[in-house]
């Protein structure tokens, strides 16, 4: 717990004309520490201080620098050790920290909370080969029946439930059995036929979140199957009309490309033995808790907890991966575009929880080194997420290397050079790297 009066000289020192009868603001941005995601914060204020003036238990709610440029990756959080201040230290000089007085009492209620019950912290080990072989085989024939079964729909066939359902099975199995695996083999895939890939991406990514979450198989399931139909609708919109930009379309054109999430709701309400959801998704998918979305403008309260994962799931991969209407940037830029977006557009806690669970430098993010090295990420490191496992590929010249992992967390205690920390992150393509390529190969990991 901080001193309080330590903490309250803080107050009168910041703020001297503040009434001790101030009113009380809430945090919404808790960070979720390994006890409990519940453990939302309230403050009397924010007061600005020097990150050596911090004591365990303060709340840090907001920095000097850039959130994504730090291992804290989630704006707000208690300082619940020394090495947290130490590790502050290295990237900013001053912090504004929130009273704490009540850790137990969320300052709002969360819709989704039986959604936040059970986040399990997994630590992503390096896959080994024959596990990324495994998910890979499972990822191309899930590939295939992605595009088997949109294919069918496009020539005027009924949906084939026991496909999707197969499809489906099989990329929770490998969530399962290896969520970092299936996340960097789905980077890494491919993209030859877009928009079975986004759907099959997307459903990799929502089904990760839910695992991630807490959720069962049954949910899980549900959750899977709700993603890879997400965007069904499409498939009755003309090539022509996908193809136009948003900001060319006109006010016509729009109305007819949202009209999608109609198409969608239709298709699936007239499929045979479909999770009753997956309708409500495909309808609700652009809701906004903003109320900004189509086609209902719904907001928060009115758009289910499946809706609000496959939307974030959506925007994300469109945005790492590039479409008609996105120009594909690196992960990095995504995940900054997804914490812009978390309040107005998106649910604020989810996107954090998708935030944590992709980690900073996601499975299959080309980066280069301070050195001039370029690697590719293979394995976060849940402690410090700037500090990821990497596969060095390039020399600083830009010429091929024997590849070889460096462990990145290292340079804490200086059993690797500070050259080897990440100076920028790229897109798949970048420096001549294909990331199928690696894949197609195996990945030969030099431990």
């Amino acid at each position: 717990m901080p001193n309080n009066r330590f903490l309250a000289s803080l107050i009168s020192r910041a703020n001297p004309q503040k009434s001790a009868a101030g009113k009380s603001n809430a945090v919404d941005d808790a960070f979720t520490s390994s006890a409990s995601v519940r453990d939302y914060m309230q403050s009397t204020s924010s007061i600005e201080i020097c990150v050596s003036e911090l004591q365990l238990g303060m709340y840090v709610s907001k920095l000097d620098c850039d959130w994504l440029e730090t291992p804290f990756l989630v704006q707000g959080f208690v300082v619940e050790t020394l090495d947290d201040i130490d590790l502050l230290s290295h990237y900013c000089k001053r912090v504004w920290v929130d009273q704490k007085v009540d850790h137990l009492t969320a300052p709002r209620k969360v819709a989704h909370e039986s959604l936040l019950g059970s986040v399990r912290p997994t630590i992503h080990k390096i896959p080994p080969p024959q596990v990324l072989k495994q998910c890979g085989s499972r990822h191309r024939d899930a590939n295939a029946a992605a595009k088997s079964l949109i294919e069918s729909i496009r020539l005027g066939e009924a949906l084939n439930t026991e496909q999707a359902k197969a499809t489906v099975n099989s990329c929770v199995r490998n969530v399962m059995a290896d969520p970092g695996a299936t996340l960097l083999v789905a980077k890494m895939q491919e993209r030859d036929d877009e928009t079975a890939s986004h759907a099959l991406n997307v459903c990799v990514l929502a089904v990760a979140l839910g695992q991630y979450l807490g959720l069962n198989a049954g949910e899980l399931h549900n959750l899977g199957i709700s993603a890879l139909l997400h965007d069904v609708g499409k498939i009755k919109l003309s090539a022509d009309l996908l193809q136009i930009p948003t900001a060319q379309r006109s006010e016509e054109q729009q109305r007819d490309y949202q009209e999608h999430t109609i198409h969608g709701r239709n298709i699936l309400a007239s499929a045979k033995n479909i999770y009753t959801g997956a309708v409500d998704v495909a309808y609700s998918h652009h809701e906004r808790v903003d109320g900004s979305g189509y086609p209902r403008g719904l907001k928060s309260s009115g758009i289910s907890q499946y809706s609000r994962i496959v939307a974030i799931a959506s925007y994300y991969d469109d945005l790492v991966a590039g479409n008609d209407d996105l120009q594909a940037v690196a992960a990095t830029s995504a995940l900054k575009r997804l914490m812009e977006e978390r309040e107005g557009c998106f649910d604020g806690e989810l996107v954090n929880q998708f935030i944590k669970m992709i980690g900073l430098y996601p499975a299959g993010t080309i980066v280069e080194l301070m050195n001039g090295c370029v690697a590719i990420v293979i394995a976060k490191n849940y402690r410090y997420q700037h500090l990821p496992r990497v596969l060095v590929v390039l020399d600083e010249n830009k010429n091929p290397v024997t590849e070889r992992v460096c462990d990145l967390g290292k340079t804490i205690n200086q059993q690797l050079d500070s050259g080897y920390l990440i100076h920028s992150a790229f897109v798949d393509g970048s420096f001549g790297i294909k990331l199928s390529d690696y894949l197609e190969k195996g990945l030969i990991i030099n431990r």
